[in-house]
């Protein structure tokens, strides 16, 4: 396996170890000898990937924005073309993601990294990064102006709701509630 190959899977090891340290013992429990005991690997070869307990953090956080791009591509790709093609693919993300069988390992790391990030908000750059370039895609959306911004807050209101534990909504009522948002994406501008 060439050395890079080799690389890349001691990082995507070395993330995955530390996702199951925060989700069997806390983020409080996240530390670079507990991630590389988990992964397998020498602590050395840890540091030689992330230089810091915060670097892996911040590569925890890139994952996760990683993979939900990856879900908003996806949604973006089956929408039809026109206006607010990009906030009804967002509606449809969070459905697939959280509404209905979602990726609870994602959602459980993501809420640990959101409280560990009190401490230090700087941990949660790349995530500040994508919200902007989300927000500027949903601007652009060719929808009436508050729509696609409403669309949003609602969206991550539930997203927060559900991370938390705040409040779960019966299934009619996010089923209600998300054909409400898609209408309003069929607002003309």
């Amino acid at each position: 396996m060439p050395k890079a190959q080799r690389s890349l899977d001691s990082r995507g090891k070395l993330l995955a170890a530390a996702e199951t340290v925060i989700l069997e013992q806390g983020v409080t429990h996240l530390t670079l000898d507990a991630v590389a005991t988990a992964a397998g690997i020498s602590k050395g070869g840890l540091l030689y990937h992330f230089v810091s307990k915060e670097a892996l953090i911040v590569a925890l956080v890139e994952s996760i924005v990683c993979r939900i791009e990856a879900d908003l591509d996806q949604a973006y790709a089956a929408e039809p073309a026109g206006a607010g093609r990009a906030t009804r693919a967002m509606i449809v993300e969070w459905a697939n993601s959280t509404g209905r069988g979602h990726d609870d390992r994602r959602d459980a790391v993501g809420a640990a990294l959101l409280a560990a990030s009190g401490s230090n908000p700087e941990l949660l750059a790349p995530l500040q990064r994508a919200f902007s370039k989300w927000m500027k895609e949903l601007g652009d959306d060719g929808l009436p102006p508050g729509v696609s911004l409403t669309v949003a807050a609602a969206i991550d209101g539930l997203t927060f709701w559900h991370l938390f534990g705040l409040y779960r909504p019966s299934k009619t009522a996010l089923r209600d509630t998300l054909a409400f948002l898609q209408k309003l994406t069929s607002t003309k501008a």
